[in-house]
């Protein structure tokens, strides 16, 4: 008997990238199979691409030195705005106050562009996707959450509200009783 594997989707993939050696390299190691790549190599457009609400891919890969706008820049402002991305971050400078500074800014991960990490990239841009899929998830059961305790407050605040005319009424009606018993 034969099992039919589910396809998997390929991932929309936006590479940030102004240097074309590591953009081609990039692009090299992940399967095309896989992953479908937009390159930007301009700050300013990549934002502005972001911020497009019918552009649509899974995970940013943004560098941080990019002409007209920096990724850091674009991480905070994104961040600012309430958006919420899969970004892994991308740096010549692997120092760990950069790291910190991105992951404060709103990335999800941080890679120091090597050849050593570039390999480990299509597991790094899976693990991400997924994680940012759970916290969308999370994100999405919150607010149904929050929904579902209003209804229940008002529902209870209703019933209150029955309860305490009915008693009231009652109240009332044990009073006349009494006095003209």
């Amino acid at each position: 008997m034969e099992t039919k594997t589910k396809e998997q989707k390929k991932l929309e993939i936006l590479l940030v990238e102004d240097n074309e050696d590591d953009a081609y390299f990039i692009n090299s190691v992940l399967d095309k199979r896989k992953y479908n790549v937009t390159l930007l190599s301009n700050g300013k457009k990549a934002f502005d691409y972001i911020m497009n609400p019918t552009a649509t891919f899974h995970v940013i890969l943004l560098d941080y030195y990019l002409p007209a706008m920096d990724g850091m820049t674009i991480l905070k402002k994104t961040n600012e705005l309430g958006k919420d991305f899969a970004f892994i971050f991308l740096t010549v400078d692997d120092s760990s106050h950069t790291a910190v500074e991105a992951m404060k800014a709103g990335a999800m991960d941080f890679l120091p562009k090597t050849i050593q990490h570039f390999k480990g990239l299509p597991a790094r841009i899976d693990r991400v996707y997924a994680l940012h899929q759970v916290r969308l998830e999370k994100k999405r059961l919150e607010e149904e959450l929050k929904k579902s305790l209003k209804e229940k407050d008002l529902l209870l605040r209703e019933i209150h509200h029955r309860i305490k005319n009915n008693l009231s009424i009652i109240h009332s009606l044990l009073q006349f009783q009494t006095q003209y018993a």
